[in-house]
């Protein structure tokens, strides 16, 4: 069935009792809606260069209509041009250890926010030196990206066994930066 996908649209769709549905697009040629009996995937349904390719786009919940319409796009281009379907759509998953040089460590990211937050009382500054340069100060050479939440929710419970308001104020502290 040929109908224009929309969010209203796709949302009024019920889920199969067996089997799928397929709703193409009118927008996008070759774009299309699967219906499932426990899901709704955007996809690829389209013959390029004598081949059907019906590739997964993505769930519907997980991306948004324009969103999918732009990867689709990307997709069939890939295969117009004889590459791999999904080349060049996951170029922001680098290896994380080429990113860590650009990323700031917590002590970079600390002086960065004091120097750009001068309106701060000095009584504010203060707490937050104490609490970023000492409770936190085995973190400062860490790279932002590398503090976890786990790592978080241990320091707060180490920080806890003294004092759990100074706990909650370290984590504020360290969310402002």
């Amino acid at each position: 069935m040929k109908v224009k996908l929309t969010k209203k649209f796709i949302d009024s769709i019920d889920y199969t009792a067996k089997g799928t549905d397929i709703y193409m697009d009118d927008v996008l040629t070759g774009f299309a809606l699967r219906v499932g009996k426990q899901s709704k995937r955007y996809t690829l349904h389209k013959r390029i260069n004598g081949n059907l390719y019906r590739d997964e786009v993505e769930e519907t919940h997980l991306i948004t209509l324009t969103e999918a319409r732009e990867k689709a796009s990307i997709m069939m281009a890939n295969i117009k041009k004889g590459m791999h379907v999904y080349d060049g759509l996951h170029e922001n998953l680098e290896d994380p250890k080429d990113k860590t040089n650009n990323v700031p460590t917590l002590q970079e990211a600390y002086d960065y926010f004091k120097s750009t937050k001068t309106s701060l009382a000095e009584g504010t500054i203060t707490t937050y030196d104490r609490q970023i340069l000492h409770k936190l100060k085995d973190w400062l050479n860490i790279p932002l990206n590398n503090i976890t939440k786990s790592m978080i929710s241990d320091k707060h419970k180490e920080i806890s066994k003294h004092s759990e308001a100074q706990a909650n104020a370290t984590m504020r502290a360290l969310r402002s930066v």
